[in-house]
């Protein structure tokens, strides 16, 4: 397994918002919501760099994150061309690839994109094209109640999003029953005792898709995004819009993709 540290992430998209609640939608204490920073060190991710089956496989070690939450595992692909594009960095082989059994992110105007986008995007010349990238959102871990995490996971599945059981949207596979509380002082989050809660999470599938994720053969260079899910907040002053919070890597403050190659995801399907 390799093993890397995540950094905290400049989500460009700027309609993204932080969320302050839990799982539950019970909110965080206003001080708790005034000194919470994302850190580099407070998630090492490690994964196999040559899986024995044709997707991602990983685990994550969280530590001080938020409580009782929720986070979205994806594997972003580097596409070579557009104003958010990685040059030379890039792997526009293994970008496709992922977006072709998976889903698109336009990384140029920040909005969801489909395979007819991306078709039309290549066609154009390098310098007019966006930059879409194909990411695999791999699932979700929730955290305890002190933000700590312990988890394996993989991206054999093609997911949507996910949908707490009370919004009665698209829900086709469980992601799990999460026994939620504050017991044990300070209440780390929330700066008061928290009584138990039973949260139903679901998974919705990723549509136009085949379920099973089989990436084709190949050496893949990624990013790995961590991403708050915020369940299609109404309130999104509260309840966020995901934001991606933390990173394998990062553009600089110049807009310069990240040249550090010990923080490239690498992996081999073979």
């Amino acid at each position: 397994m390799r093993s890397i540290s995540l950094i905290p992430f400049n989500d460009p998209d700027n309609q993204s918002q932080q969320r302050w609640l839990d799982i539950d939608d019970r909110p965080y204490a206003p001080d708790f919501r005034n000194v919470f920073r994302y850190k580099a060190g407070q998630v090492i991710l490690s994964y196999d760099p040559n899986p024995e089956k044709p997707f991602f496989i990983g685990h994550i070690e969280a530590q001080g994150l938020k409580p009782n939450f929720a986070y979205q595992l994806k594997l972003a692909g580097k596409p070579v061309n557009g104003g958010r594009g990685w040059g030379e960095k890039g792997d526009d082989r293994a970008n496709e690839a992922i977006g072709r059994v998976t889903r698109w992110w336009n990384d140029s105007t920040q909005a969801n994109s489909n395979d007819t986008q991306f078709n039309a995007n290549q066609k154009l010349d390098p310098e007019n094209q966006a930059s879409i990238y194909g990411y695999d959102f791999m699932g979700e871990f929730v955290t305890d109640q002190n933000g700590n995490a312990s988890v394996d996971f993989n991206g054999s599945k093609a997911y949507h999003i996910v949908w707490q059981d009370k919004q009665k949207s698209n829900q086709h596979r469980v992601f799990g029953n999460f026994k939620i509380s504050s017991n044990t002082p300070p209440y780390y989050g929330y700066a008061q005792k928290m009584a138990q809660k039973t949260v139903k999470l679901w998974y919705e599938w990723e549509p136009r898709r085949v379920h099973d994720v089989k990436l084709p053969p190949g050496t893949y260079n990624c990013r790995f995004l961590l991403t708050e899910e915020t369940f299609h907040a109404l309130d999104i002053e509260n309840g966020g819009k995901w934001p991606t919070v933390l990173a394998s890597e990062d553009f600089t403050p110049a807009g310069e993709p990240d040249d550090n190659t010990q923080n490239d995801i690498v992996f081999t399907i073979r």
